[in-house]
Order: C-alpha cells, then structure tokens, then sequence
C-alpha cells in the first residue's frame, strides 16, 4: 500500500467519515471511527454487549453511510439449514441437477459488500463451521459441499463481515460461541449509556413533546436500574435493566397520553418477576416508579393551574383596564 493510501484511509477515518457520526443513537466517537475502519479495511468485526444498546443501530448507520454498497444481512438463529442459508439449493429438472446458490454466496462474491451476521450467538455449529473459512484472512473463501470436486467459491475484495452478538448471563436459547469463531473478529463492546447522555438523547428527540422534568424521571429510573445490573453485581436487586430501546418505548406511550403509572403497569413491570413478594424484582421497580410518580403528578397539578387561568382572562380586557 503506498503512503498516498494510508493518509487517504487516514483522512476518511479521522475526518471525513468521523464528522458523519449518528446523533440518532449513542456511540463513542472511537468506536464510530472503528466501525468504519472496519469496512474500508475490510475486516471481520464483532459488535457485542447487551440488548437494546445500539448495536444494529449501529450496523445499519455504516450501511447509510455507504449506500453505494451491496449489504446483505443474514440471520444465525435462522441458520438451522446451513447448507440452504450459506451454499444454495440443489433441484431436479428433466432428469438434471441443478444448484441454485444462495443470496449469501451472491453477496460474498460482490466487491466491498457488506455481510451482517446478526444474533452470531444463537448460530449452529453447522453454520459456524461453513463461515470459518471465508472469514479465515488466509483463506476466504467457502466450500459449497464436502464432496470432492465441488466448487470453492472465493470471497471479493473488499467484503466486510460485521457481527453482533448479545453478551450475557440473560439471554436464553444462545450458544457458548466457538472459539474459533469469535477469534475471526475484531471487537466492538458497546458502552452503557449513562444518565446524562441518556437525557440528552430524549431532549433530541421528544423536544416540545414531553415536560424535561418527565424526561429526568424516566432517566433516573433507566440508570438506577443500569447501575443494579452493570454495577452493583454483589448485591444487585435487578436481573434486567431499562436499555436505551425500551427507555424509547416508555417516552412514546407518555407522548400518547399514558400517566407514568400506566406505562410502567404495560411495560416496565411485566419484565420483572414478582415471586418472593416484599423482596421481588417487581416490588422494587414499583417502588423505584413511585419515588417519580410525584413529580408527574405536580406537573399535572401545576398545567391545570395554568389551564384555569387562561379560562379567566377576558380576551376583550384591554391593557390597564
């Protein structure tokens, strides 16, 4: 590679594509710069941490900002059939085989595509052995069949494999991920967003649509639960936290009208156990909601007020009158 090239990968890493970073959604600025590393440079790279903290979001902010682009998303909790989702199928037709390969094998042998591995946990082994060799930087390439003489195909220059995964003792259904598999990827941890940030995102989004005093609530009950499973490991009184997603899904039902109280009765507690009673997951989540249900109810108290003396002002009074 000449020194031309490394100071324009340079400049697009530090520069130009880092002034692009999304507001949408949280990401370090370092981290952004090493997502889209990733994809000029054409490495493997494994987005992980926990459920709803960006990580698609993620992908799919570099897939924007590269529309030229073939990008291509394959799912591994679908990936039962590995032969079907990565090779292609095989049919008789007058008495002919015929192969039809795969939208993956079509995208692989594209230059510069983009390949999402989404829920790389929950792959088969199946499925992980196909992928070894195209994701091998020695290798890349893929065997359609284990049978002698059966076509290798080779992965394009350029293609980029991004993965994600879901790190944690939570989720249930993934697999303990091959060794192997995960020492193919550069990796990505995505960062738990604190209550500031966590602020500012609302702000941005639901400005003029939600009182900031409500936006503060539903933030401060988000990061306490973020400090019980993040944080606060020897005693922690949650197993699941508010993540960013869900944080979203609370705000928009306070935009429809609902109370805080309603909201965390459709969303916020059915996620918490309520076995043990006083000493529950779910005590203490309504518990925690209380503690903010009083400032919902002073703004309420406080607009009617305002409503009420509207009502009285004459329109017709004039000034000094």
């Amino acid at each position: 590679m000449t020194t031309k090239n490394k100071l324009d990968f340079k400049q697009l890493i530090h520069k130009d594509y880092s002034a692009k970073k999304p507001g949408n959604f949280y990401i370090s600025s370092i981290k952004w710069k090493s997502l889209v590393r990733a994809v000029l440079r054409a490495k493997n790279l494994m987005i992980i941490g926990p459920s709803g903290y960006g990580k698609t979001m993620a992908v799919h902010a570099v897939k924007s900002l590269f529309p030229e682009r073939l990008f291509h998303t394959v799912s591994m909790g679908d990936s039962s059939d590995a032969r079907t989702v990565f090779a292609g199928t095989v049919t008789f037709e007058n008495g002919e085989t015929r192969f039809k390969p795969s939208e993956f094998i079509t995208a692989i042998q594209t230059p510069n595509a983009i390949i999402y591995i989404d829920e790389s946990t929950r792959g088969h082994d199946d499925a992980i052995n196909m992928l070894l060799p195209a994701l091998d930087p020695l290798q890349r390439c893929m065997r359609l069949y284990d049978s002698p003489g059966t076509p290798v195909i080779k992965v394009a220059d350029g293609v980029c494999f991004i993965a994600t995964a879901n790190i944690g003792s939570q989720y249930t259904t993934t697999r303990s991920m091959d060794r192997a598999f995960r020492e193919r990827f550069e990796t990505l941890e995505v960062d738990i967003m604190g209550k500031e940030t966590q602020i500012e995102l609302l702000n941005n989004k639901y400005n003029n649509l939600l009182d900031s005093n409500v936006i503060n609530s539903v933030a401060e009950i988000a990061h306490d639960t973020r400090q019980q499973v993040f944080f606060n490991t020897m005693d922690a009184k949650l197993s699941w936290d508010l993540s960013p997603r869900i944080v979203e899904q609370i705000c928009d039902y306070l935009v429809d009208g609902f109370t805080l109280p309603e909201t965390a009765e459709l969303i916020i507690y059915p996620m918490y156990a309520k076995d043990s009673g006083a000493e529950s997951e779910r005590t203490y989540m309504q518990q925690l909601v209380q503690r903010y249900c009083v400032v919902e109810e002073e703004l309420v108290e406080i607009n009617e007020v305002d409503e009420n003396v509207e009502r009285t002002i004459d329109p017709n009074r004039k000034p000094f009158d």
